[in-house]
């Protein structure tokens, strides 16, 4: 028997579907018993392969490189001067002639990309994808930029996990990794990646090696490959580098490192950037990462002044803004009224309140303990089958103004739910809130503890069993929660909500003032950056 967990995990193939509700119906019969994540990965590995390969045949015994290598460079030509209606179309035609290899599908992302069309980039990524899983580090990369300027951190680096471990066909879809790691900045990581990749003399990867030796501090290495550096796509700027690295000169920017990227640098983030503050394209709104990666990136360049990095890094709770609100507070070369403006934010922000310290308990390089997203799924999703019974149940649920004989037609559907999707802790946790409303309070703690006992990330169960044990007067028991409970890595904005509010009924009834203000704020942060 499967384990539930592959089951319900994110499908190897990279759909960013579950693994039940995507791949797993076409390859049950491949699968060993009681089959290991490796075993579903390998599976569909060889499935992908002999498909693309019976593709490849049908299509067309030999290919037309040289017609392909003409689309495609036609369309990059196109892209990078920025004509980006005549590269769409010339790529269009390369998938319709080509549709058989990655390339048209990464360049259509690319294009929608540098345009600020993130919903078109994400169409194309999501495809190619699905369709190259195994043996497109370009295409990955692309897809963990999605996720990370959709400000899913955790799910990015998922992704960038898979696109490491293949071999890169060429060193283009190499340089394309380091692309999206230097994001995060893991500097060894970086090394390590480019060392395996086996494209160390080119130009373009000696460009991101170079980077991350000096930021490890090892100069000499550094300098090696900065000297190859100079002869690639950005060779000014890496010039720049050699010359401090050289002559022993730490970085001037705000955190203390070497950039990898320029306003100036022909990337994807660039790009985009670019796009969304031109107003051209369609405009996007960026997560709070990738927010703050910007401002990192202007302000180094001089391209926004102090003040307006500031107004910027206000709106964005993350790691990032924190360490560099804190290095803008704490640097006394700049003016005392922009250190007073900075220490008036970081207050606010971070200082005293609940989300300030979950942030600044993190370990450098890493986002472990809770990541705010829009993309989080709150419960596992359910068959479309039982879609229209749940959402009928749960919106009678939801209004205060149903009726008793309403309130049991939603039981009637919930419990129906509940006996055929037991483990779901969405149905459970509705099911037992029907209860609740009809006055079954003891069959409803019954289930939310359960629920809660099995799915501790479910964060709406969680609050619901907490809300559950202060009604009950089991306050020991709720001090307990709150003091051990640890939120999931991703949260979505309505469940970190849900929980703050019960948190706020907790250190409100047990009287404790300060406890309050702090959950009350980041509640206010929260609503204000997600509109709710």
């Amino acid at each position: 028997m499967i384990d539930q967990d592959i089951l319900y995990s994110e499908c190897p193939c990279g759909s960013g579907k579950k693994f039940k509700f995507c791949c797993y119906p076409s390859i049950r019969d491949d699968l060993p018993r009681d089959p290991t994540r490796a075993d579903v990965t390998d599976a569909i590995r060889m499935r992908s392969r002999a498909t693309r390969l019976a593709e490849l045949t049908a299509k067309s015994g030999v290919l037309d490189l040289d017609r392909f290598h003409e689309l495609i460079g036609r369309g990059l030509r196109h892209l990078h001067s920025g004509r980006y209606r005549e590269a769409e179309s010339v790529l269009l035609q390369a998938k319709d002639e080509f549709g058989m290899l990655p390339t048209p599908y990464n360049n259509l992302a690319l294009c929608a990309l540098v345009q600020g069309n993130l919903k078109e980039a994400e169409k194309w990524v999501q495809e190619v994808v699905r369709k190259f899983p195994t043996e497109n580090p370009f295409g990955l990369a692309m897809y963990a930029d999605i996720r990370y300027l959709k400000g899913d951190v955790v799910g990015a680096l998922d992704v960038i996990d898979r696109a490491e471990q293949i071999t890169p066909p060429s060193v283009d879809q190499a340089v394309r990794v380091c692309e999206s790691m230097a994001h995060f900045k893991d500097h060894e990581r970086i090394v390590r990646y480019a060392e395996k990749s086996g494209y160390t003399d080119d130009p373009n990867m000696a460009f991101f090696l170079g980077i991350a030796l000096a930021n490890l501090g090892r100069y000499d290495e550094a300098a090696r490959y900065l000297r190859f550096a100079v002869r690639g796509t950005q060779p000014d700027y890496a010039a720049r580098i050699l010359d401090d690295v050289t002559a022993g000169r730490r970085p001037q920017t705000i955190c203390g490192d070497w950039m990898y990227f320029t306003p100036n640098s022909f990337t994807l983030f660039a790009g985009l950037m670019k796009s969304v503050k031109d107003g051209g394209g369609q405009q996007v709104d960026l997560s709070s990462e990738a927010l703050a990666e910007m401002v990192e990136v202007e302000t180094n360049a001089g391209l926004i002044t102090d003040s307006e990095a500031i107004k910027i890094l206000s709106k964005s709770l993350t790691k990032r803004a924190e360490q560099m609100l804190n290095a803008l507070r704490s640097d006394a070369s700049r003016p005392a009224r922009v250190r007073k403006a900075t220490e008036k934010v970081y207050a606010e922000l971070f200082a005293d309140n609940d989300l300030g310290k979950r942030l600044r308990s993190m370990p450098d390089g890493q986002i472990q303990n809770m990541i705010i997203t829009e993309e989080a799924a709150t419960h596992a999703p359910l068959d479309p089958a039982y879609e229209e019974s749940y959402c009928k149940a749960v919106r009678i649920c939801l209004d205060l103004s149903s009726t008793k004989s309403e309130l049991k037609e939603a039981l009637r559907l919930l419990e129906d739910l509940h006996a055929k999707v037991p483990d779901d802790p969405a149905v459970s946790n509705n099911y037992a809130s029907a209860l609740a409303r009809l006055g079954r309070v003891e069959e409803a703690e019954a289930i939310i503890r359960e629920c809660f006992a099995h799915h501790p990330e479910y964060v709406f169960g969680a609050a619901n069993y907490l809300m559950h044990l202060m009604v009950a007067g089991k306050m020991d028991e709720a001090r307990a929660m709150i003091e051990n409970y640890r939120l999931p890595q991703r949260i979505h904005p309505d469940a970190y909500l849900s929980w703050l509010r019960v948190e706020m009924r907790y250190y409100d009834m047990i009287g404790d003032a300060m406890r309050l203000r702090n959950v009350k704020r980041s509640m206010d942060l929260v609503s204000k950056q997600f509109k709710r």
